[in-house]
């Protein structure tokens, strides 16, 4: 496989993921059993930090993968923090357009910290994944 076709399939992955994204976050979902919260922490709020979370990781192999991008590493924190929230809150924003959810400034901090969460993993194994990444690439 070509690094073209990487880049290809990073992509395709981006929008998987912003389309499950969208799904999750503007399907009505009637009753799912769930309980209230999970650990004392509402379990909304669990649920958007688990959305997001992988958020950094998406957006990160993205770049990474497309052959026509080169940002430095500082910028891509930057970059992948900023669109993070600005997906959360145009979700929000959304959801709000709907007549069977509501807008819950919450949520998006609940995403927030998901996003924030995840580039600190991210951070922490970038060099480890980027390894595994090239060696990928060069197989």
């Amino acid at each position: 496989m070509t690094r073209k076709n990487f880049s290809y399939l990073a992509l395709c992955i981006l929008l998987l993921y912003y389309a499950v994204l969208l799904f999750l976050c503007l399907y009505h979902f009637k009753d799912t059993g769930i309980s209230n919260y999970f650990l004392g922490i509402p379990t909304d709020k669990c649920i958007h930090f688990c959305m997001f979370f992988p958020f950094p990781f998406v957006v990160w192999l993205f770049i990474k993968l497309n052959y026509k991008l080169h940002i430095p590493d500082g910028w891509m924190y930057l970059i992948i923090i900023v669109a993070g929230i600005c997906t959360a809150i145009t979700t929000e924003f959304l959801q709000g357009l709907t007549t069977y959810r509501s807008e819950d400034p919450a949520d998006a901090v609940a995403d927030t910290i998901g996003i924030i969460a995840g580039c600190l993993l991210l951070f922490a194994t970038r060099k480890w994944l980027l390894r595994k990444l090239l060696k990928l690439l060069d197989s």
